[in-house]
């Protein structure tokens, strides 16, 4: 072993060069999968929930929050366990929707009227939260309904140039009419 000491230091320049290539091979390998991970993740199931669930939990090699990091989830997310309506709210629900079947054209301030009516102490926001968790919205003319179809033809309209002068005034270009 100690023969071989002068040997490592004098033939410096043929180890650093496989060294150099080596080195190389590694970047663009490296670059290589930078480039496929970028491309997975554009692919990859766009919803959350179905991330979440291809993450392992028993993987001995790939911690957790490696897992999150390459499939794009938040760790936090990941955790989050959605809390469930309260009981209050699923009588409220019910409520509002068998009132909303009745009227559609109810929306959130008579729909918070008509349960403070039945007894129930409740906010205008929280009625509104819950109707847009139902995804019920009161039924009512909206503005634009009288959208052009983009298939029709569009004319000219022929009298926007043209000067219209009354009777002994003069016009705009300096041409005057007189009825007798």
């Amino acid at each position: 072993m100690l023969q071989r000491l002068p040997q490592v230091f004098s033939d410096k320049s043929g180890s650093l060069k496989d060294h150099d290539r080596e080195k190389e091979k590694l970047y663009q390998q490296i670059g290589q999968l930078q480039v496929e991970l970028t491309w997975l993740k554009k692919r990859l199931i766009s919803t959350i929930p179905d991330r979440r669930i291809m993450i392992d939990v028993n993987h001995s090699r790939i911690p957790i929050q490696h897992q999150c990091d390459l499939l794009g989830v938040n760790r936090s997310s990941y955790y989050y366990e959605p809390v469930p309506e309260s009981k209050l709210n699923l009588i409220l629900m019910r409520l509002i929707d068998e009132q909303y079947t009745r009227t559609p054209f109810y929306g959130s301030p008579r729909m918070t009227q008509y349960l403070r009516h039945k007894g129930y102490d409740v906010n205008h926001k929280r009625i509104e939260r819950l109707m847009q968790l139902m995804d019920l919205q009161a039924i009512y003319p909206r503005r634009n309904l009288s959208v052009s179809n983009p298939n029709h033809k569009i004319y000219p309209y022929l009298l926007r140039d043209l000067i219209i002068c009354y009777p002994n005034q003069v016009c705009a270009k300096g041409i005057s009419l007189r009825v007798r």
